[in-house]
């Protein structure tokens, strides 16, 4: 090989690692006080659901109105800041007291100096830049805005801790707060918790006021409200103390009621379903032996379900059942999707019933047992249960056959789902994916989806529009 290929590889191998780290990582770096400022400012008010603060003080009219108007299009607003900045009068204080922005103060002797937040959890800008409306444009500064998540993680839960830490400040009493020590604090927060009544059944924990009870059907005697409070982002409880009460409820069963945020199957962990309950959610691993109980479900029902406690809610992660099944649909306000809602990009909600597109949960087996050869059902019956399909979206495995190209904006990609031809199907690539789909072959086995759209003969029952190729299994 003679230099100039040697050097060839060397250049493309440079690039290639450039090309891998800028698309792992998205970081951006600023130095000027004016620049950092207007992208602070553009940030929080491209804010959708939560900015949460760790700073010093805020004293900045731009930044604070900013946030004022966050806080009125129901972004939820947490700030961690130091007790002697804060308990000085200035805007910040203000408009705490009137737009009810979440504000914690942090009791320690030295200061709480970090300059750091966090928007809609999954960008992070930290830097030596302070909040003030008097820094000078002459400083020299430097912020940087990442979305690497293991970094945004820490960060987050280093958050969580000083607000859950933190006191809520009584303004007009601002001179006992500073003076309040941290040990004065803790035992405050101990006073105040709300006792819990015990109730009939079998009690699991009784500790720091709480006695939690698991009733004669085995399931814990608290909804998801008075639970939230005792284990959530809410609690009045330490960090300690709602740890040690977990470890004596993780595994037990419990049955609440919420709104689908959406259900459906992954890829890693099967069927999932997301509730939401306010501004928590929680994470069910459903039981597949109970696929007729949710077959039925859809984004935007409100459902009874039921599932064994997995794991606590944090900031980045919901509460987790595992195990899960609904027990009843309560209330149906799912609405039909429009074809625009229908075709938008899959990525948007992949493998799941949401706002873009509607995916049933039936397998494959499924699909067969109804409208295959063997099925027991009239051409009439076919029909009328074709109209629940017609036009959602799937998402199975499967064997490439053959790739036809009849122009350059149209492939189709023919699957069979067992060896021996069985219950094969024709994917109709949509436009913006056919390039990057030739690069599958025949004979390979893929994740892949679309929409369901016809039911046609016997050699190509189905056919699938709008198709993808998730991944290569």
């Amino acid at each position: 090989m003679n230099r100039k290929n040697i050097y060839a590889l060397v250049i493309a191998g440079i690039v290639s690692l450039v090309c891998i780290q800028k698309r792992a990582f998205s970081s951006e770096v600023y130095f000027t006080p004016d620049e950092i400022k207007e992208k602070i400012l553009d940030e929080i008010n491209t804010c959708s659901e939560t900015i949460d603060i760790a700073a010093v003080n805020i004293t900045s009219v731009d930044i604070v109105s900013a946030l004022v108007r966050a806080k009125e299009r129901g972004v939820e607003i947490r700030i961690v800041i130091d007790r002697k900045r804060f308990l000085k009068k200035g805007i910040l204080s203000k408009y705490c007291k009137e737009n009810g922005f979440a504000v914690k103060i942090v009791i320690q002797k030295g200061l709480m100096h970090n300059n750091y937040a966090i928007f809609d959890s999954r960008l992070l800008v930290t830097g030596s830049y302070l909040w003030y409306e008097k820094t000078s444009r002459h400083n020299c500064e430097n912020v940087i805005f990442m979305d690497e998540m293991p970094v945004l993680m820490k960060y987050q839960k280093e958050f969580d801790k000083l607000f859950h830490k933190g006191i809520v400040p009584s303004l007009k009493e601002s001179s006992h707060l500073a003076e309040e020590t941290a040990e004065e604090k803790k035992e405050k927060t101990e006073s105040e918790v709300v006792k819990k009544k015990p109730a009939e059944g079998k009690v699991i924990v009784s500790e720091y006021g709480i006695t939690i009870t698991e009733n004669t059907e085995g399931y814990i005697e608290l909804n998801f409200e008075d639970f939230d409070k005792i284990f959530g982002m809410i609690s009045d409880l330490s960090e300690t103390q709602r740890e040690n009460l977990w470890r004596k409820c993780e595994g037990k069963k419990v049955k609440w009621c919420g709104k689908v945020k959406y259900i459906g199957w992954t890829i890693v962990n099967g069927w999932l379903m997301n509730i939401t309950h306010g501004y928590t959610s929680v994470e069910i691993n459903l039981n597949p032996e109970y696929k007729k109980n949710f077959a039925d479900v859809k984004y935007g029902d409100v459902v009874t379900y039921t599932g064994y406690l997995s794991s606590r809610v944090t900031k980045v992660f919901p509460y987790k059942l595992k195990d899960g099944n609904v027990v009843r649909i309560e209330e149906n306000t799912s609405k039909p999707l429009t074809y625009e809602e229908l075709t938008a990009d899959p990525y948007t909600t992949t493998l799941c019933q949401g706002m873009g597109k509607q995916f049933i949960i039936e397998t494959r087996e499924d699909l067969e047992g109804m409208f295959g050869k063997e099925s027991g059902f009239s051409e009439e019956q076919k029909r009328e249960k074709w109209e629940k399909f017609d036009g959602k979206y799937l998402s199975w495995m499967g064997k490439i056959v053959y790739k036809r190209i009849k122009t350059k904006d149209d492939l189709r990609i023919g699957f069979e789902q067992e060896d021996g031809g069985k219950c094969k199907l024709e994917l109709k690539v949509k436009k913006a994916r056919v390039d990057d789909l030739l690069r599958f072959n025949e004979g390979d086995t893929v994740i892949y989806q679309g929409k369901l759209t016809k039911r046609w003969g016997l050699e190509i029952p189905y056919i699938i529009e709008d198709g993808d190729i998730l991944t290569l299994k």
